[in-house]
């Protein structure tokens, strides 16, 4: 089966776009859950969603790490390479933390998204776990998104999916 990744919807191997939205259609050259288990990936409506929802639940860590730079002397006009570094460094601490204790994140609890293996196992590996979040630092990751294969490189890279979690 072929899910469409705008609308979710299950479509025949052989369609080449998709029955409910039109969406064109494109078979991933890695072996997906849906392919070994039956596994509903999440929409692109919904990866979106969750992206601007955990931009939001970063706040209070950044917040956080802003208070103790101040607190050791770091003034943010002087140092504004030190607070970038360590946004940088909250951000791949707060989605490693999240997706390898709960294989979610804030975002993907309110949409009931989580994620997985690619190859279908529930439990993310560490390594698995690190490259998503590292690569959420590549600039232009969200591009990735686009065209006629919108699988993002943070889960290309890492061999996860994020799916439906009902």
């Amino acid at each position: 089966m072929t899910y469409c990744s705008s609308c979710g919807k299950n479509n025949t191997d052989t369609a080449k776009f998709c029955g409910k939205c039109g969406t064109k259609l494109v078979k991933s050259d890695v072996k997906l859950a849906e392919d070994v288990e039956g596994l509903v990936p999440a929409t692109s409506n919904k990866r979106l969603l969750n992206m601007f929802i955990d931009m939001f639940a970063m706040i209070p860590l950044y917040i956080v790490v802003s208070i103790v730079l101040v607190f050791f002397g770091y003034e943010s006009s002087e140092e504004s390479g030190t607070y970038q570094l360590w946004t940088y460094i909250s951000m791949v601490f707060y989605y490693y933390i999240m997706e390898k204790s709960f294989g979610k994140t804030v975002g993907k609890f309110i949409t009931r998204t989580r994620v997985v293996s690619a190859d279908g196992r529930n439990e993310l590996t560490a390594k698995q776990v690190f490259i998503r979040s590292i690569s959420r630092l590549v600039p232009f990751e969200i591009f990735s998104f686009s065209g006629s294969n919108p699988i993002g490189w943070h889960d290309k890279w890492a061999k996860t999916m994020v799916i439906n979690d009902n």
